[in-house]
């Protein structure tokens, strides 16, 4: 049973309630309510659910979360299983429960720094009591280094500018850029590039200045913890719904969009 209710967290639709360095199981529930007015069950009013306990093999706490009538997503595993996951991380964190699952190691990089002590937590943060940075209160934290003045984030034609002329330089010294620029309510930069016959009959350079951020990967066709663990590699927050394999997802395949930006991918089985 502890084995069925944890696949519920890692691979079903409970995966908001995976906890950071703990184990976690549990069970999402989402029922809809009766329509008084009618007598049959309402397609709007529902109650979302999430009871769960970690860490699994040694459990600590056990956590019920059932809301009344959510606005918005109405699922427990979109709205329930978070606020576990919060309740839960803070609990076990405040009891000093022990680790069960190794933490990144960036996190834990993190923890090291970041030395913050029980009596240095303001009363009126009760969201901060018992995090996991108090795993590090025997750390020693040197002091830190001097302020220095950070360069400002040059504007983006100097920055375009820049890529071309390095990535033509490393091309044919001969190349030249001739840069167009027009005054709108944004910047937009274009270049034009002259490039010598015996350059141009060894290919062909296609230089991308003004697209960036990410190329989002397709998920189709892929399990929540496969979708997951792409999502991460790929710098992604992945908005799991529902369960099963991927069957659609938001933006599509190719698009390009920020480090860090969103992508919701529907389950279905």
């Amino acid at each position: 049973m502890k084995q069925m209710m944890q696949g519920v967290v890692l691979e079903g639709t409970g995966i908001k309630a995976i906890l950071e360095g703990y184990s976690s199981a549990g069970k999402t529930g989402t029922a809809q309510k009766v329509d008084s007015a009618t007598g049959t069950y309402s397609h709007t009013k529902y109650v979302a659910s999430f009871a769960g306990f970690a860490p699994i093999n040694n459990p600590a706490i056990t956590v019920a979360v059932i809301l009344d009538s959510p606005v918005g997503l109405h699922q427990g595993g979109q709205v329930s299983a978070p606020v576990f996951q919060r309740v839960a991380q803070q609990v076990l964190e405040y009891l000093h429960v022990p680790h069960d699952v190794e933490l990144p190691a960036s996190r834990q990089v993190l923890l090291a720094q970041r030395n913050t002590k029980e009596d240095d937590l303001a009363e009126s943060s009760p969201d901060h009591l018992g995090s996991a940075l108090e795993v590090a209160d025997n750390t020693r934290v040197d002091p830190a280094p001097p302020a220095r003045t950070i360069p400002s984030k040059p504007s983006p034609e100097i920055a375009a500018s820049s890529v071309v002329q390095a990535a033509l330089r490393t091309r044919d010294p001969e190349v030249s850029t001739n840069w167009e620029r027009k005054q709108t309510a944004t910047v937009d930069v274009k270049q034009t590039v002259t490039v010598p016959e015996r350059l141009r009959s060894s290919g062909t350079v296609v230089l991308d200045v003004e697209q960036g951020g990410i190329v989002v990967p397709s998920f189709v066709g892929k399990s929540v913890r496969s979708a997951i663990e792409l999502a991460e590699e790929n710098g992604l927050d992945l908005e799991a719904v529902g369960s099963g394999l991927a069957r659609e997802q938001s933006p599509v395949a190719g698009s390009h969009i920020p480090a860090g930006s969103r992508v919701t991918v529907r389950f279905g089985r």
